[in-house]
């Protein structure tokens, strides 16, 4: 179903939640690599390295010129795009791939829903067009803080366990990085750049604009523990291709669908909450590592509800703002 033109609002949260899904085997495949000791900085190059010719590949399919169109877009004013990538992929996956051997995967994947409340902070400095709302969305921020008790206790769960208070620090302030990176990307490209690109076309975009920072994470890499092993190369193409290119595409089609209406895409970037529960399980199922404790299930089911309490809350506020206006015209 669809309201005035656009995909319907549950539409855009089940791609949301699909998103989170794929999303969450980044957490799971970076924690396996952490374990068997692979660079770090190889794992987080290797996805984008991939990503380009998975995405060329599926602009070319498309049969519309978009590959043609976005090269040139690109070649002719790079500066933009790699402003764009470089904050929106680069700040955002290097810090996330560097914290994945600081706790496990459903910790990382908590931890990172930070960005929910940074993104809906950040919400008035990026949007440009006056005829959207501005003000920071304050209800969905006071719903945020249901999911920010759920990650405190994922944390105290954590060290509470190990014991490890060292630990935080280089886990928490890598992801506050990432956290705020990746929206702010995102939305920079759409306000300043590429909302008139298609979904796929702007993520290749960024990909490309990328890459000057994935050379030098690569040069890195290598100057520590010289090239890649054949399992990290395997395991890099299941991220690029199931969290890179699926996971990035439906995401970023569900935002650019909700993007003019502030409420809908907050609840949009809240469905990104559903992570830590399917790295939770997919830890369990495919790393074969214990459950979560008691009270890093409890932190858990606090992310859901907040989850739930934002869809909910920001699908109502749109409608009845919708039907006042019907009213007064």
């Amino acid at each position: 179903m669809r309201e005035g033109g656009r995909p319907s609002f549950y539409l855009l949260i089940a791609a949301g939640i699909l998103a989170s899904a794929f999303f969450s085997l980044t957490f799971i495949i970076n924690q396996s690599l952490s374990l068997a000791n692979a660079s770090w900085q190889w794992t987080a190059a290797l996805r984008y390295f991939f990503m380009v010719p998975l995405l060329g590949a599926l602009l070319r399919v498309t049969g519309k010129g978009e590959l043609t169109r976005i090269t040139r877009v690109v070649g002719k004013n790079p500066t933009p795009w790699i402003i764009g990538g470089t904050v929106g992929f680069g700040f955002f996956y290097a810090p996330l791939t560097f914290a994945a051997a600081y706790g496990p995967a459903w910790l990382v994947a908590g931890t990172w829903q930070l960005t929910i409340l940074i993104g809906g902070l950040l919400e008035p400095w990026l949007r440009k067009n006056p005829d959207h709302q501005t003000a920071i969305p304050w209800h969905t921020l006071r719903v945020s803080s249901v999911i920010l008790l759920g990650i405190g206790l994922l944390q105290w769960s954590h060290v509470s366990k190990t014991s490890n208070w060292a630990r935080v620090l280089p886990l928490v302030i890598p992801l506050l990085i990432a956290a705020t990176a990746y929206p702010v990307g995102n939305r920079w490209m759409l306000a300043h750049r590429a909302s008139s690109l298609g979904t796929v076309a702007r993520t290749y975009g960024m990909t490309l604009g990328s890459l000057p920072f994935w050379l030098a994470v690569a040069v890195w890499g290598y100057l520590r523990a010289g090239w890649p092993t054949t399992g990290q190369l395997v395991q890099s193409i299941l991220v690029a291709l199931s969290s890179g290119v699926i996971a990035t595409l439906l995401f970023y089609w569900a935002t650019e669908k909700a993007y003019a209406r502030p409420d809908q895409l907050a609840a949009v970037e809240a469905t990104q909450s559903a992570e830590v529960v399917f790295a939770a399980i997919g830890a369990v199922l495919i790393l074969g590592q214990p459950w979560p404790s008691v009270m890093a299930l409890i932190g858990i089911g606090c992310i859901v509800i907040g989850l739930m309490w934002h869809s909910l809350s920001s699908h109502k506020k749109p409608r009845l703002a919708s039907s006042r206006n019907q009213d007064s015209a």
